[in-house]
């Protein structure tokens, strides 16, 4: 690790490769990378509004990875200094244990000390009131959170509606904040806790970013991690100007952008999810920094979901991301004419070389007169009427064609049995009826060159790469044909 001024550390990863300050997309919640969210701006508000006017309980749900502890750590950073705070981060504690880690985070008794141990219900229950009692005239309060609350046994949720009713005149004494995943709801619909949902005066459902909030969510944290301050986003997170801008704040260059293509390949990917996107950009900008470029294309980002495991799906492989003008990146995989496997059409199969020779005439003119068309808010192969098979990269990637079935069943059971190698395959329909398999796309010949090997050491030989900037030229290595 490096140290840059007194402030935070850096990787000597990527890191250092693009002028950032720290990791942009740790896991690690840190409220100064909040991105407010239209979901979790709302729910700040509303839990911060419910503190003020000290409201019994606030419930907070959202899926796994939304973001609920960044909303959580959000909300005690910004507490007002006479607050005393228990966090209760492990659910599934019986009620005396829960009454003594909130006594212990309330500073009321140091931990291991015999006289806690050794009390009962009643008295842990006495001496949390008159605690609670004495902040009132002090004006101070005290919140207790509870996290994965969805996991609380009945007996513990009937402890924290005792602990609910605390108060003194109309001041109540404690506020609880549970959290959980969308099952809490559940819970506390059960007809036993509804004197406690009954006290809910608050409750707060995290949703997945949208896709225009993805793009927005990773400026700011490479933002922040540029070492840009966390409260001077304004309209910097708001507009995209991709990896071509290079500002001087006085810290040096913004070096690294994500281009829109591969935003919205991170969206999909990653459904919104903050969780996910963080780790899908984190290795993405590994990739980058391997290939020493500061541009995260949608090949990067590909690259990094393989990685990961993550499932590409069809629909985002064969997405188009420039205009048919750029006529050299145009992938022409329907006049391959590719062969069937194990039973399957052979490479003299009638209308394979006419599908070709048509898909080939009708690209040259999709292409000559496609930058008379206006291609606005649709894909350019929709606005050319070209087949769905032709796969417009923003860079040059590589795709292998391993195979053409003529029914879907065979050529989705192929594409099944590929996966279960943890290759990229999918299934695509050409003209003339056929069912096409294909694996990747990767970003680089080495990578489909491996998987290659891959496939030929499975005894799916007959294999063929085809670049995105090459218009479908294939491998200088051999393909071996398939019995």
């Amino acid at each position: 690790m490096l140290t840059v001024g007194d402030e935070h550390p850096v990787s000597t990863g990527y890191e250092a490769h693009y002028g950032l300050v720290e990791s942009p997309f740790s896991l690690t919640p840190d409220p100064r990378f909040l991105f407010e969210s239209r979901s979790h701006g709302e729910a700040l508000a509303h839990v911060m509004s419910a503190l003020r006017r000290r409201e019994t309980l606030v419930v907070i749900t959202g899926e796994v990875g939304t973001g609920k502890t960044m909303l959580c750590r959000t909300v005690l950073a910004r507490l007002q200094r006479r607050t005393f705070l228990s966090i209760i981060s492990n659910p599934l504690l019986t009620g005396d244990d829960l009454l003594k880690q909130i006594l212990i985070d309330f500073g009321v008794r140091s931990k291991g000390a015999s006289r806690i141990d050794e009390a009962s219900c009643h008295d842990l229950i006495k001496v949390l009131q008159q605690f609670l009692a004495s902040l009132n005239p002090l004006q101070a309060h005290a919140v207790v959170m509870i996290d994965e609350a969805q996991h609380l046994q009945p007996e513990v949720l009937e402890y924290v509606r005792l602990l609910s009713n605390f108060e003194i005149g109309s001041s109540k004494l404690l506020q609880i904040i549970l959290v959980g995943q969308p099952e809490l709801e559940h819970v506390l619909s059960r007809p036993e806790m509804r004197q406690l949902e009954q006290r809910v005066s608050r409750r707060c459902q995290l949703t997945p970013l949208e896709t225009r909030e993805v793009q927005h969510y990773i400026e700011r944290r490479l933002w922040v991690a540029h070492g840009g301050p966390a409260t001077s986003l304004g309209s910097r997170s708001a507009a995209s100007s991709g990896p071509e801008r290079e500002e001087s704040d006085g810290r040096g260059f913004w070096r690294v952008g994500f281009t829109q293509p591969a935003m919205r390949a991170i969206a999909e990917l990653s459904g919104g999810l903050p969780r996910v996107i963080n780790v899908i950009c984190d290795r993405s900008l590994e990739v980058g920094s391997r290939q020493r470029t500061r541009s995260i294309d949608a090949a990067a980002v590909l690259s990094a979901a393989r990685q990961l495991k993550i499932r590409i799906p069809v629909a985002h492989r064969l997405r188009s991301t420039r205009h048919l003008g750029f006529a050299a990146s145009l992938l022409v995989v329907a006049g391959l004419g590719w062969w069937g496997v194990r039973g399957g059409s052979g490479p003299s199969s009638p209308g394979v070389e006419a599908i070709g020779s048509a898909t080939r005439a009708r690209v040259e003119s999709a292409a000559t007169g496609a930058s008379e068309r206006d291609t606005t808010g649709t894909r350019a192969a929709e606005s050319a009427s070209v087949p769905a098979t032709l796969i417009l990269l923003e860079s040059e990637s590589f795709t292998i064609v391993v195979a053409s079935f003529r029914t879907t069943a065979r050529a989705g059971a192929f594409v099944a049995e590929l996966e279960k190698q943890e290759l990229p395959a999918y299934a695509q329909d050409v003209p003339g009826g056929w069912h096409q398999v294909m694996v990747g796309p990767y970003a680089s010949r080495a990578e489909a060159e491996q998987a290659q090997r891959q496939l030929v050491a499975n005894r799916w030989a007959g294999s063929q790469i085809v670049s995105s900037e090459t218009g479908g030229a294939p491998s200088s290595a051999e393909a071996a044909g398939l019995n």
